[in-house]
């Protein structure tokens, strides 16, 4: 890819949404049952100039409207982020865990898992691993590029438009804390 193209690309990234519906969203999902320590919201990625894009959006826009939210980032996404933009990266480092010995494990751990995906091509691999895991998820569209389902048709999964979220979340909106597909 270009470096004008990945230019082009990096100006397209969608504004911040509301507050609102961010913090509701966010909130909620890295909420535990009553008496449990709250769980993790994690998001997996490799070093992909598309998570770049969808990661920064996230970190710069979505992630200052839900403060004290615990977030984990796996994946070697750190290295791309830390090559691309230090600044970022020094701001958000303790995020980073790098990548995860059993991947799993941080699935069946998390609160739930964020797909910000704004850009991409092909199928996402990373979309097919969080929706395999069971695991409530917070996605845009775009990580369901590729795929033959409508994710608002399922039960686990909460379908945030990057380019405008709803500042009034229904209760459907947000999958339920611990909500599993059967």
């Amino acid at each position: 890819m270009s470096m004008s193209h990945q230019r082009g690309r990096a100006r397209s990234l969608p504004p911040a949404p509301p507050r609102s519906a961010s913090r509701a969203c966010v909130s909620r999902c890295g909420a535990g049952a009553a008496g449990r320590r709250r769980r993790a919201i994690v998001i997996v990625a490799s070093n992909h100039y598309p998570n770049y894009l969808g990661l920064r959006w996230f970190l710069e826009k979505v992630l200052p409207l839900a403060p004290g939210v615990d977030i984990e980032i796996y994946g070697n996404i750190y290295e791309g982020v830390r090559s691309r933009d230090a600044a970022l990266y020094e701001a958000h480092q303790r995020l980073f865990k790098g990548r995860a010995p059993d991947i799993g494990t941080v699935y069946a751990n998390a609160g739930c898992v964020l797909l910000p995906t704004t850009d991409g091509y092909g199928l996402s691999i990373k979309a097919v691993e969080a929706l395999s895991s069971g695991a409530p998820l917070i996605t845009t569209p775009a990580a369901f590029r590729g795929m033959s389902v409508d994710p608002r048709t399922l039960a686990n999964v909460a379908v945030a438009s990057a380019q405008k979220i709803s500042p009034r979340p229904s209760r459907h909106s947000c999958p339920a804390p611990g909500r599993r597909r059967g």
